[in-house]
């Protein structure tokens, strides 16, 4: 499986914060678009970047996890540089979601 590299300082304009979900619409967008392109593993890189807010990470993992389910998430989206906080709040949207999830399959 071929790697690509999304450097998301770069992506915008080297904010060390991130905290909207438009932010997070646009690299939710770029992943998905290489995930459906080629057999990628796509490695996020959060170089220089110090916090995101639970908005961004919900729009990024949260709604690809609810896209592709968890195997997808683990076998193909690397966090690389990423401060702790950023992958536990990555780690938290997640377990949201799916409590959402199974929540929701429970009650119909």
């Amino acid at each position: 499986m071929e790697k690509t590299i999304l450097e998301v300082a770069t992506m915008f304009e080297d904010f060390d914060f991130l905290g909207s979900r438009d932010s997070g619409e646009i690299l939710r967008k770029r992943i998905i678009e290489l995930l459906e392109t080629k057999d990628w593993q796509v490695v996020v890189d959060f170089q220089r970047i110090d916090r995101v807010s639970h908005s961004f990470a919900d729009e990024v993992f949260g709604l690809l996890y609810a896209k592709f389910g968890l195997d997808v998430i683990k076998r193909k989206i690397v966090l690389e540089n990423a401060q702790d906080n950023i992958k536990n709040l990555a780690n938290f949207v997640i377990k949201e979601r799916a409590r959402k999830n199974n929540a929701s399959s429970r009650s119909k």
